[in-house]
């Protein structure tokens, strides 16, 4: 399921993941970046729009937080 992503989230991703410029290839501008809700998780896709290098953020934060309210 696709999930929308709020601009903190996006913020974020684009400083702590992406950075400055693509990993792969030094592409300078913003990455694609698309969000999905899977088995209670998020998880971001963040792509380079000129050499498709894909990078996945499984969103942890939530689960560990289940857990421990479950104990």
């Amino acid at each position: 399921m696709s999930l929308e992503i709020d601009e903190l989230t996006r913020k974020q991703l684009e400083e702590e993941i992406w950075g400055d410029s693509c990993h792969e290839c030094d592409f300078w501008g913003k990455p694609i970046i698309t969000g999905y809700c899977l088995k209670n998780e998020e998880v971001y896709v963040v792509s380079c729009s000129e050499c498709q290098a894909t990078i996945v953020v499984i969103e942890l934060e939530k689960k560990q937080q289940e857990l421990v309210q479950k104990k």
